[in-house]
């Protein structure tokens, strides 16, 4: 998704939490390090 892409979700739910990354199609096996980290920052705030 562009970052425009993502605006628009922020602009529909502005409480949504958007994390752009600089990756591909392969995201999970270049960047699974942050994108666990979001992942747990969501489940974090959705649980509290």
């Amino acid at each position: 998704m562009s970052p425009e892409g993502a605006g628009a979700y922020r602009r529909d739910n502005p409480n949504a939490m958007v994390t752009l990354l600089d990756a591909g199609h392969f995201a999970l096996e270049t960047h699974v390090d942050e994108i666990a980290s979001a992942i747990d920052a969501f489940l974090e705030k959705a649980i509290l």
